[in-house]
């Protein structure tokens, strides 16, 4: 079966295709929290370490907000 006469197939160069397109994203990698294994998840001392930590991070979240808010 031929193809119809309308119908064109043209091999194209993808490097080609790729110049007239910005490659890679304008958003600043994400904040990643990896976590470590240590003590057992009911020892109350690991309980408040993880608190402190998290309390820590928003506080630190609530000083950029603030300053941010000062610039507006």
């Amino acid at each position: 079966m031929d193809c119809p006469k309308c119908v064109t197939i043209k091999r194209v160069d993808c490097t080609q295709i790729m110049t007239h397109f910005e490659v890679g994203s304008k958003l600043s990698p994400p904040n990643v929290i990896i976590l470590n294994a240590g003590d057992p998840l009911s020892n109350d001392s690991a309980v408040d370490k993880c608190l402190r930590m998290y309390l820590t991070e928003i506080d630190e979240v609530l000083v950029i907000v603030k300053q941010i808010k000062k610039q507006k």
